[in-house]
């Protein structure tokens, strides 16, 4: 039988750069590298890595749900990096919550590496000027073991950037939710000697009902302006669905009834929704938070 539909390949100028995170301690892994939006063309489509979340200190402030797949490890971050490893995770991404000291957390980072043997993420506060402070430093501390740092934002690049530089870091680039925006920041950080092939854009999306829709579109585009040839377009796109998930009123609330249904089921989905929602836009990294909700997207991606 002849085949009614034949899709329309597209053609690209140019491939999506791919970031290379890890060294010799642990797995090396490529973000990125695509030359098609995703599933397209299965033989040829990279999939995207996944991240799972963990904080530098015990888990605290969570809804139930989320923090039971961890009860008897909560405390521990290395444990929880490798039963994330376990569960399927590419890399871990520390959330930094304490503020005291950076020893603590870059002892944290170095046990994981020498533990879970996967490459490491570093979040900052969401504090502009806690960020400017201590990246710096968890950078130096990190030397050469190519980790990912960031968010960086435009009032934060300068202070943050040169060190991880010097230090052999990839970083986060974030704006807010606008490709204008997206392309003048990696345009500033690589005017400070920074390598392109170093950059992940973070265009700060929003959870499924709170933005999606706008952020799937901006996704989008930045990965079509990658694919038409504009070099500071094309980098890997990162996506923060646990953290964007976890913080909406429908995640979090305790509620079970008829119209709202049963929570953790609903809180599962909507990270699982928020997550595959912008892998389809063209995400080549999600930092997850939530085991089950991993498991529903590994089976996605597997098809």
């Amino acid at each position: 039988m002849n085949n009614l539909f034949t899709p329309n390949i597209m053609k690209v100028s140019q491939s999506i750069r791919s970031v290379i995170l890890g060294n010799d301690k642990t797995k090396k892994i490529s973000i990125g590298g695509n030359i098609e939006m995703p599933f397209v063309n299965s033989n040829s489509y990279i999939k995207p890595k996944l991240a799972v979340e963990v904080l530098d200190t015990a888990l605290q402030n969570y809804p139930e749900h989320l923090i039971e797949p961890w009860r008897k490890i909560s405390d521990s971050p290395v444990k929880q990096a490798i039963k994330a490893k376990e569960s399927g995770a590419d890399i871990i991404a520390i959330k930094l919550k304490n503020s005291e000291t950076c020893k603590d957390t870059i002892k944290i980072a170095k046990d994981i590496i020498n533990e879970a043997e996967l490459p490491i993420i570093v979040l900052g506060f969401n504090n502009r000027e806690l960020d400017k402070q201590f990246l710096p430093i968890i950078a130096a501390g990190l030397s050469g073991l190519n980790c990912l740092i960031g968010p960086i934002e435009e009032e934060t690049y300068k202070d943050i950037v040169p060190f991880c530089k010097d230090h052999g870091h990839c970083i986060i680039a974030r704006t807010p939710i606008d490709i204008n925006l997206a392309k003048q920041l990696n345009i500033l950080i690589c005017e400070l000697g920074f390598d392109p092939d170093k950059i992940i854009i973070d265009p700060n999306m929003g959870a499924l009902g709170y933005g999606i829709d706008y952020a799937y579109s901006i996704i989008e585009k930045i990965r079509l302006a990658g694919f038409e040839g504009d070099n500071m377009l094309n980098m890997p796109i990162i996506g923060f669905s646990g953290e964007e998930s976890w913080r909406t009123k429908e995640a979090k609330s305790y509620i079970d009834d008829e119209f709202w249904g049963n929570h953790n089921d609903r809180a599962t989905m909507w990270e699982v929704l928020t997550t595959s929602s912008i892998i389809m836009a063209g995400a080549d990294l999600v930092v997850m938070r939530h085991l089950p909700s991993i498991e529903y997207i590994l089976k996605f991606l597997r098809g």
